[in-house]
């Protein structure tokens, strides 16, 4: 699976998210690296074995103010 690919399409192909729409979001979150790079562009390209995925409880929290998250 050495392939270069879309990233939204990796992140579905690894079963990370169920269509292109919500791989978009992952991506787009911050929550997929490349070689531990943090890349926000569904249309960027990487092979397979090249992509991690940051765990929930490590990825920074969206705050709105000192009140609380979004």
């Amino acid at each position: 699976m050495g392939d270069i690919k879309r990233l939204d399409a990796l992140v579905v192909q690894k079963g990370w998210a169920t269509t292109r729409v919500a791989a978009s979001c992952l991506i787009e979150s911050g929550r997929v690296r490349v070689r531990g790079v943090v890349k926000k562009k569904p249309s960027d390209q990487a092979r397979y074995d090249d992509l991690s995925l940051m765990p929930l409880e490590s990825a920074p929290l969206p705050f709105v103010g000192r009140g609380g998250d979004k």
